[in-house]
């Protein structure tokens, strides 16, 4: 690995991928919430569902200077699969329902001035967040859809430089993803990544 001083990546334009795991983290809070609400209906209901899911990941930027650069992602989160059984009186279904989610972000990163090749960075910006919904049911109609909203973006890393190129470990958090009315991933999203990254 090289020392380098603070500064030597002023003036850089970087791109790199990776991949991960992500986490639907209200997912469980929102099937809880249907329960609920099925059971005030009188409606006896259970559900299997995932809440983490492979992701990947590619981005750019640049680095104005030792501390600030600006950085565009695309985060793919997943896919999420629910599956659900109703009973109630005389009849009873089963649903299906499968969330993709992706999100592009741009953020401020923000890098502590730490000689050496390895630095601890910062992040927060604003993400488009959209989640891809597919739906099956044997008792009632249930349509696909596609939601799009605007959330918020932060995180904290690590990277790892060998000359030109990077290592990247990053936690990422987003926030306000998907339809409360219609997807059961909705909400808050986090995911762990590990990248690489060239340094142009």
């Amino acid at each position: 690995l090289m020392t380098w001083p603070v500064d030597v990546l002023a003036g850089s334009w970087y791109v790199g991928g990776g991949i991960g795991i992500a986490k639907a983290d209200d997912a469980g809070q929102n099937i809880n919430d249907s329960l609920g609400a099925l059971a005030n209906l009188g409606v006896t209901s259970s559900f299997t569902y995932d809440d983490t899911a492979s992701s990947v990941s590619a981005f750019g930027g640049y680095k104005f200077n030792e501390i600030f650069a600006l950085e565009g992602d695309y985060d793919y989160l997943g896919r999420y699969r629910v599956n659900a059984t109703f009973s109630s009186g005389g009849f009873s279904g089963l649903a299906t329902e499968e969330d993709t989610v992706g999100a592009i972000s741009a953020s401020a990163v923000f890098t502590a001035p730490i000689p050496g090749p390895v630095t601890i960075f910062g992040k927060a910006g604003v993400a488009e967040a959209s989640i891809s919904e597919t739906c099956s049911a044997t008792v009632f109609t249930c349509d696909s859809a596609t939601n799009t909203n605007a959330g918020g973006i932060f995180g904290i890393g690590m990277d790892i430089r060998i000359h030109s190129a990077a290592i990247r470990i990053e936690y990422d958090g987003f926030t306000n993803i998907g339809d409360k009315v219609n997807d059961y991933s909705v909400g808050a999203f986090s995911v762990i990544k590990v990248e690489g990254m060239y340094i142009f």
